[in-house]
């Protein structure tokens, strides 16, 4: 991958905007895009966030997540469209929360542009900053 378009991942890390998690409804849900770490469950994306939390680079702690997983796709830096699903947890973070999230990828982007996906269930998670940060 393009080192200035990983760098443009890692800065966006986390970004999926909070509105774009709102609650949907199931007979019209709307797809979104956004960038950041998504995974297979939501246990991988809470450890992701703990290793981050100690100070481990966001490449070296997905890493370590699928190491841990025993699948070297467990967990993935990635720009998709998706379909926001449930809230399925929240982490304290310094400065805010991180809300978790069920999510339906339906297509990602790739060097040769835009590719739809077979559905898949992830998890990601969204900081919300908190009123006293």
């Amino acid at each position: 991958m393009d080192l200035l378009l990983r760098l443009a991942l890692v800065l966006v890390l986390f970004c999926f905007p909070a509105g774009a998690i709102a609650q949907e409804s199931d007979r019209n849900p709307s797809a979104e895009v956004g960038a950041g770490v998504v995974c297979d469950s939501a246990q991988q994306i809470e450890r992701y966030v703990a290793l981050k939390a100690d100070g481990t680079a966001p490449q070296q702690a997905i890493q370590l997540v699928n190491a841990e997983a025993n699948n070297p796709e467990a967990c993935a830096l990635l720009l998709i469209a998706f379909i926001p699903r449930a809230q399925v947890g929240n982490l304290s973070v310094t400065g805010g929360m991180l809300r978790v999230f069920e999510i339906t990828v339906v297509a990602a982007a790739t060097h040769a542009g835009w590719t739809r996906v077979p559905e898949i269930t992830q998890y990601t998670a969204v900081f919300v900053k908190t009123r006293d940060a």
